[in-house]
């Protein structure tokens, strides 16, 4: 049976990519992906799951060489998926500080929406005017949280 490090590479070469392109598609360096490929480290759990999510990869047969190399083609992505996975990619890619920039600004804006959403609403009891889609504001006020940053 063959190991991680070819099955990395029988993917990648199915795939008709690069090991650059691997890597920027990944975040990391191509340098990285040399050396999961000459059996000179793993990637760790996390950059495991990325693999597999980024390239349909099956984790199974990446880890452990069992069952098909590829997940099943499932339905395309939705524009909104399609924003979501870039944003993601986006933010995966900044340094530590920059990252924690954009969730405290990211937490301002939820705690404004909050703010506003309760003036809007000013239940009598925690919950009671609370619509079913919002159960995350349902459970602060059970709790009595004030989700500040």
């Amino acid at each position: 049976m063959s190991e991680f490090k070819d099955r990395l590479k029988a993917f990648r070469k199915a795939l008709g990519l690069k090991q650059r392109e691997v890597a920027e598609r990944l975040g990391c360096k191509t340098g990285t992906i040399g050396d999961w490929e000459s059996g000179g480290g793993l990637p760790g759990d996390a950059r495991i799951y990325q693999l597999c999510k980024e390239f349909n990869v099956r984790r199974e047969w990446l880890e452990h060489g069992e069952g098909e190399m590829f997940e099943p083609e499932s339905k395309p992505k939705s524009d909104q998926e399609t924003l979501e996975d870039a944003a993601l990619a986006l933010f995966n890619r900044l340094d530590a500080t920059a990252q924690e920039a954009v969730m405290n600004v990211l937490m301002r804006l939820l705690n404004e929406a909050r703010e506003k959403y309760r003036a809007k609403t000013k239940p009598e009891e925690p919950g009671k005017n609370a619509s079913a889609t919002e159960p995350i504001l349902v459970a602060e006020k059970r709790k009595g949280d004030d989700f500040t940053a």
